[in-house]
């Protein structure tokens, strides 16, 4: 700095306090964002761990959402209008016309999505193995074929279809 003009000596000192605040700027923006984006997979403080410790780090932690038993069949809200519906699920479908249900057996996978499609004036029950859906007059839901085997599919409690699910 000793050849440095006094207007040069200026422009490296204004660069200087330049830098640091952006430094300053990107360090604090790291850390009000913990755990997003580009912060989370990189980091600037590294730590010696014992053997123990590493393994208690690594060891998953157990969540409420883990231990909570999953329900056995699935609604699935979708928002779709009628139209769209039957043209996604047409082929997995369950129509119910005076609790009769059309086509009278299906084979499905499991995990696939099928529709129960109300098509009288009158609200019913359909029940899918373990599951009930409460349908109102002329509407429609969306389930998960999650239990295997051969399923009877009732309408108010008498029979109206069955079903095989696969795994």
């Amino acid at each position: 700095m000793q050849n440095l003009t006094p207007w040069q000596k200026r422009i490296v000192a204004v660069g200087a306090i330049i830098s640091v605040v952006l430094i300053a700027a990107f360090a604090w923006v790291n850390t009000s964002k913990k755990h997003e984006g580009f912060g989370s997979l990189f980091s600037i403080r590294s730590e010696v761990l014992s053997p123990e410790d590493r393994a208690k780090a690594a060891a998953p932690v157990p969540t409420e959402a883990a231990s909570t038993p999953k329900p056995k069949t699935l609604a699935v809200d979708v928002p779709l209008n009628y139209g769209d519906a039957v043209n996604e699920y047409g082929d997995v479908r369950f129509q119910f016309v005076a609790c009769h249900g059309t086509p009278g057996s299906m084979v499905a996978k499991k995990g696939s999505v099928m529709m129960l499609d109300n098509r009288d004036d009158k609200a019913h029950v359909i029940a899918m193995g373990a599951a009930t859906y409460k349908l109102k007059a002329l509407d429609y839901a969306l389930a998960i074929a999650s239990e295997t085997g051969d399923l009877q599919v009732t309408c108010d409690g008498g029979g109206a279809a069955n079903i095989s699910v696969q795994p």
